[in-house]
């Protein structure tokens, strides 16, 4: 009987470990084999921190209107640290923030409102000195007092559409003294409970959770997208091998399980270097970002299928302009927001692009076009042929002529076209 127990036991730990197998590959194959498709109209909006553009040396105030008047942006998210809405405990000062409010107001711009003790921006958690000292309870007591003064103070202003409490709070980065997810929900309890007319955003971080405990907390789920990087631990930048698809199935789990959207709340569209922005060399700074940079991020995050992006690095986009005399950024972003077409370093015509993506277009020009050690151009859109055009560097080349891969938006296929000038020495 003994023997038959044990084999017994071990059928059933080797059905039962099949099955996990079985669960782990079709769990890989859901979230990094196939396509996502692009929603059809995107919101490309933009980050905003006081401090952070402080830190530059710039005027804070100059540089949020010249995003609303100047950039053209429509959407943003402004981080309110706790140590600029209360400096001193039990006296807000709320002027910086009604200045926003109302100049969203006038440019009909709509805010979202970070509000907690990480909002955002190195060092994440902005204590303010008179909370340093102060044990858990009584900073998390404090915490929901600043919740509710904010929010009674601003839930009348016609621009706030949502507020997002905390930026993630259950992601242990950045010099915080805690992190509690049973206090988020205290937090947005309270928030909701104070103004039940918004929606109330929760975050996570993009590559690694499934943002599924963001999405019983919070009514909308926002995450962040990053694509190149500096790892301290691998002292090098590396670049996340992770494919579109995987945002966007993981945002088609949380739509399907809990009738929740997810927002691209932090699209990287500034450098990530070994320090702190300001204090990074500039040859530094335009290894992670250029607009040749930002324009494939761009491409990717279409690909995802999400329909929502905040950019993050605004502010030194125009530091970038005002201070190096280098407004690249700024344009990239700038054509982005007002036309939602990336031009890159191109000039923008503001020209709609088709139904096929550069993305999808390029991968049809390199499954037809290309072979081994050849390479293919940044792809241009004619609306006319409604065809997408990317110069290719071929291993055998023709004199006189100077090839591209042509795909056909509609049929969905490719083939070289010469461009030859002159006489061409016919092929023997």
């Amino acid at each position: 009987m003994r023997h038959v127990w044990l084999y017994m036991l071990a059928k059933t730990l080797q059905y039962v470990g099949f099955g996990i197998a079985v669960i782990v590959v079709a769990g890989a194959l859901y979230l990094f084999v196939g396509h996502a498709t692009p929603a059809a109209h995107i919101t490309w909006g933009v980050n905003f921190s006081e401090r952070h553009t402080m830190s530059f040396g710039l005027d804070w105030k100059e540089v949020y209107t010249a995003l609303l008047d100047d950039l053209g942006a429509k959407d943003i998210k402004t981080l309110m640290g706790w140590d600029l809405l209360e400096p001193e405990r039990g006296t807000f000062t709320f002027q910086d923030l009604a200045f926003q409010t109302s100049e969203a107001e006038r440019a009909g711009a709509k805010l979202i409102v970070v509000v907690g003790m990480k909002t955002g921006r190195w060092p994440e958690c902005h204590l303010p000195e008179w909370a340093k000292g102060l044990t858990k309870e009584e900073q998390q007591a404090e915490i929901l007092d600043l919740l509710t003064a904010t929010v009674t103070e601003f839930k009348s202003s016609r621009a706030i559409f949502a507020w997002q409490v905390e930026n993630e709070a259950m992601f242990p980065f950045g010099d915080c003294p805690w992190y509690d997810t049973d206090f988020l929900k205290k937090e947005v309890a309270l928030v909701k409970s104070l103004d039940s007319s918004r929606p109330v955003i929760v975050t996570d971080s993009g590559e690694v959770p499934l943002w599924w405990k963001a999405a019983t907390i919070g009514d909308i789920v926002g995450t962040t997208l990053y694509r190149t990087v500096w790892f301290t631990q691998f002292d090098r930048y590396l670049s996340y091998p992770l494919p579109p698809v995987f945002y966007g199935r993981k945002a088609a789990l949380v739509k399907a399980l809990f009738g929740k959207d997810v927002w691209n709340v932090e699209l990287q569209a500034e450098p990530w270097g070994q320090t702190l922005l300001y204090d990074l060399p500039l040859e530094e700074q335009r290894k992670t970002m250029t607009p040749e940079k930002f324009a494939p991020i761009v491409e990717y995050a279409r690909q995802t299928g999400l329909d929502t992006f905040y950019l993050w690095g605004a502010e030194w986009w125009y530091w970038m302009r005002e201070k190096h005399a280098d407004p690249g950024m700024w344009d990239a972003a700038e054509a982005l927001v007002r036309t939602g077409s990336d031009c890159g370093a191109a000039p923008c015509t503001g020209a709609p692009i088709g139904t096929l993506s550069e993305f999808e277009a390029r991968r049809i020009a390199e499954a037809t076009c290309i072979k081994g050690g050849e390479a293919l151009a940044t792809g241009t859109y004619n609306t006319n042929s409604k065809t997408w055009w990317f110069d290719a560097n071929l291993n055998a080349m023709r004199e006189g002529c100077s090839p591209a891969c042509v795909v056909d938006e509609g049929a969905r296929t490719a083939e070289i076209n010469w461009r030859c000038t002159g006489l061409v020495v016919p092929e023997q």
